[in-house]
């Protein structure tokens, strides 16, 4: 069993999917599985079912990070035993990091010597890839967090996480006055969602979860119930900290923090379960990280409330999609000049034989389409049930007529989730922006991307030099105007302490673009 699947889970990738042998002898082994874009929780749920353990990974979440788990059996004691699993966590965390001794008679280090690939090349990179993880987090031990603990049957588990971007995060907080290099930098200022207070503000609520008990079976219930719990949890949260701040799109947010405890519920303890009738009853007490909630927050009011969007539709339509959207809460502009997206209606209709032998009817096909016109991507295409939309009636036209209706409604059923999940899931992902830096040399370049990735979401993805001019592609989650705001200062901080008069001029920053000039 797996208690950590009681959170609703991405769909986990396939683990080393690029070293299949390498997999399957750590698997044999017990020791250290080396893992890249794995889902992190799955890794973990693993763990927990081993009794506890150490892997190392690297994912677009964390950069490189080290997970470990410890494992210990109740007690009356709670405190006493969620301590001892933490300590049991910090132990094998140690080992991997020091290479001290991992499982049975192997340490990490042999571990990754001893693995064969079918020509070499898989061992060498797994052994690089140890050598980076362990130089990346040696002598920060101590910057670990626990990212999760809880229940599971007899026993209670601590999960330790040291990974790059909590490093970071925790190093913004950080003055080094007189330091050397690009990381003596000033605290963070005030206006970036992590400073202050909300950076490490806690509530702590107890909800009700339900679930059927079906032919699936009491364990298979509890999970369903303790999340439906956890969804509850941060529910009663959303209803204060989203109110008179989502406005429109209020409902919308909701709906979307409530879909995700990951990264939301910090711990969480099972406190009563019973059976209840048909149904399985849990009560939690979970605490919530509302800083982490309400930053999400400003990222999906961001996806959902800038773009512009117009419409091309045939002229019958567009009164009514225009409508739908206005609904929904987005911006509709006239013309494309404006927009940012654009949305395009489709509606056949085709004659279909009556099963009753009478006069044939008609049923009616509507299909709607999301680009970015930035990019030229097609987010979505989402269609009506053409099967439920067949009309029989004489004369043709009130058939027609009647068929469209029943499309159209069809259509708006599904319209709303579409549109709001593939902002959401963009914002989520982070757009690519490019920022040119003219008349760069290589410490510009170490500069920008240091403060880029220092807001903890940034990430430069690639970077190239057109003579003079150096362009940076980075990825983030949110609009370019948030990721300049949340490294400007830090920016600017970095040039008067790194160089001799230079720094950074803005010359000028669009909805995917930044373009700055180097001046003495």
């Amino acid at each position: 069993m797996r208690p950590l699947l009681y959170l609703p889970l991405a769909v986990a990738l396939a683990l080393l999917a690029a070293f299949p042998e390498v997999a399957a002898a750590d698997q044999a082994t017990g020791n250290l599985v080396y893992a890249w874009n794995d889902t992190l929780i799955d890794i973990v749920g693993d763990l927990v079912d081993a009794g506890g353990g150490a892997r190392a990974g690297k994912d677009d979440v964390h950069g490189y990070y080290v997970v470990s788990v410890g494992v210990v059996p109740a007690r009356d004691d709670m405190t006493k035993a969620y301590t001892h699993a933490r300590l049991e966590a910090l132990r094998m965390m140690n080992q991997f990091i020091n290479g001290v001794m991992v499982s049975g008679s192997s340490s990490s280090h042999t571990a990754a010597r001893t693995v064969e690939g079918p020509a070499g090349k898989e061992k060498a990179k797994i052994e690089e890839f140890r050598s980076v993880v362990v130089e990346r987090f040696n002598g920060h031990v101590n910057g670990a967090r626990v990212w999760r603990q809880g229940p599971v049957g007899d026993r209670v588990f601590v999960v330790l996480l040291l990974d790059e971007a909590g490093l970071k995060a925790r190093d913004r907080f950080r003055s080094v006055p007189g330091g050397q290099g690009a990381a003596s930098r000033p605290a963070i200022q005030r206006n970036s969602a992590m400073a202050g207070p909300e950076a490490s503000r806690r509530q702590t609520v107890e909800a009700d979860g339900f679930a059927p008990l079906d032919g699936s079976g009491i364990s298979a219930a509890r999970k369903s119930a303790i999340r439906d719990a956890l969804r509850n949890a941060l529910e009663k949260v959303n209803g204060v900290a989203i109110r008179g701040r989502a406005g429109r799109f209020g409902k919308h947010v909701a709906e979307i923090i409530a879909s995700q405890t990951e990264g939301y519920v910090s711990t969480y303890d099972v406190i009563s379960e019973e059976r209840r009738g048909g149904d399985y009853h849990v009560r939690v007490r979970a605490v919530v990280d509302t800083a982490a909630l309400m930053k999400d927050v400003d990222l999906y009011l961001e996806a959902l409330g800038a773009p512009r969007f117009s419409i091309d539709a045939p002229a019958r339509y567009r009164n009514w999609l225009a409508k739908e959207l206005r609904e929904l809460g987005f911006q509709i502009v006239e013309g494309g000049a404006a927009a940012t997206h654009l949305f395009r209606m489709k509606v056949s209709q085709e004659k279909v034989p009556n099963p009753s032998g009478g006069a044939p009817g008609f049923s009616t096909e509507a299909a709607l389409t999301l680009v970015d016109l930035e990019n030229g991507e097609r987010l979505f295409t989402v269609r009506n049930s053409p099967e439920r939309t067949p009309v029989y009636v004489a004369p043709e036209r009130v058939a027609k007529a009647a068929s469209e209706r029943l499309a159209l409604r069809g259509l708006k059923k599904v319209m709303a989730k579409e549109i709001v999940n593939a902002l959401a899931d963009r914002a989520r992902k982070g757009q690519i922006y490019e920022i040119v830096v003219r008349n760069a040399n290589d410490m510009d370049l170490d500069l920008f991307r240091h403060n880029i990735e220092a807001t903890g979401e940034g990430r430069v993805v690639s970077w190239q030099w057109r003579g003079r001019d150096l362009v940076l592609n980075c990825k983030y989650p949110g609009s370019l105007s948030q990721l300049l705001d949340g490294m400007m200062a830090e920016l600017q901080a970095s040039y008067r302490a790194e160089t001799q008069g230079r720094r950074p001029h803005t010359l000028s920053i669009g909805n995917r673009k930044a373009v700055f000039e180097i001046i003495w």
